[in-house]
């Protein structure tokens, strides 16, 4: 939740409308990033098992990181860069239909050990709306006082944090047994210093 997303899709509006769209353009610009998140979100559903969990998870989340970044410099100064706006609101939404959108409860589903899973996905669920709730409740005070290009520039470098984190902590369950994707974490450098 920290990567910005629930911003972007529910500030649409009022990014647009900072980026110089009129009312009409904002209202457009919405619709747009809502064809942009059931298009995007059908491919992934079509092409998960060909592709595979781990590398959509790890390309959606660089979009992301890439996608914020030019949010953060089209509202950085004085002129709002309405192109880059656009394209990095596009391609958070984008980045987020095609990794934690889809793959968030897959991932974990299949990574909890069985005889924990319901409370683990119990406590995850908690977890995100928390984390969704101080997202949306702090993105236009941020703004309003740090600037307008901050909060994306924050969002950006925590998604940077987690990419990283989930190249060296998320396995591949694909077509994997719970013993299966444990073996592997087992080798993975995140799990592996904490396995005797």
């Amino acid at each position: 939740q920290f990567c910005g997303y629930s911003n972007v899709l529910n500030f649409a509006p009022e990014i647009f409308a900072q980026a110089g769209f009129g009312n009409n353009s904002s209202l457009k610009s919405t619709l747009l990033l809502g064809g942009v998140k059931f298009i995007t979100t059908v491919i992934v559903l079509w092409k998960i098992e060909a592709v595979g969990r781990r590398c959509l998870l790890l390309t959606g989340m660089s979009l992301i990181s890439f996608s914020l970044l030019l949010l953060s410099l089209a509202f950085l100064g004085d002129e709002v860069n309405s192109g880059l706006a656009l394209a990095g609101a596009v391609g958070v939404v984008m980045g987020y239909a095609s990794s934690f959108g889809p793959l968030t409860w897959l991932i974990t589903s299949e990574m909890f050990p069985t005889a924990i899973r319901g409370r683990s996905l119990g406590m995850s669920t908690v977890v995100t709306y928390i984390c969704a709730s101080i997202v949306s409740y702090t993105f236009l005070s941020g703004q309003s006082l740090l600037g307008q290009s901050v909060p994306f520039g924050v969002y950006c470098v925590i998604t940077l944090l987690s990419t990283l984190f989930a190249a060296v902590s998320i396995p591949d369950t694909r077509g994997r047994s719970p013993l299966e994707i444990e073996n592997e974490m087992k080798t993975m450098w995140m799990w592996r210093n904490n396995h005797g």
